[in-house]
């Protein structure tokens, strides 16, 4: 077979076969730039804070809460938390920083409650 046969082949099979083919090849760039958008590309990191603020997000998959954390080391970050976490203002909590192409995915990881002194009765005074 020569070559411009192979050539003349080649054309009627794209000419037939076009649509099918470039959605494929469409399907495979768009997959590839999802997985490079949104696939983490750094190492996980995690902070410790104290929750500040709470706001909650509506959306169409119900209310989201979304906490404003003091991080130890003084920075104030926003972190979406889960739903039913039950976590209050001054509730200790840990940040997880995930790095990727977009930036820093974050979210918050439990909450914790302080630790109080237990109430302590009052002391009477001695008679004298």
């Amino acid at each position: 077979m020569t070559w411009q046969r192979r050539l003349t082949l080649t054309r009627l099979w794209l000419h037939l076969h076009a649509t099918p083919v470039a959605l494929g090849i469409g399907a495979l760039v768009a997959a590839g730039l999802c997985l490079l958008v949104y696939l983490p590309a750094g190492k996980m990191t995690s902070y410790a804070g104290t929750i500040d603020g709470l706001e909650v997000l509506d959306d169409e998959l119900g209310r989201t809460p979304r906490f404003l954390v003091k991080l130890d080391q003084g920075k104030l970050v926003r972190v979406s938390g889960r739903r039913g976490d039950g976590c209050r203002k001054g509730d200790r909590i840990t940040v997880v920083h995930l790095g990727g192409i977009r930036g820093y995915i974050s979210g918050a990881n439990g909450c914790r409650r302080p630790a109080h002194p237990a109430p302590q009765a009052p002391q009477q005074k001695a008679a004298d």
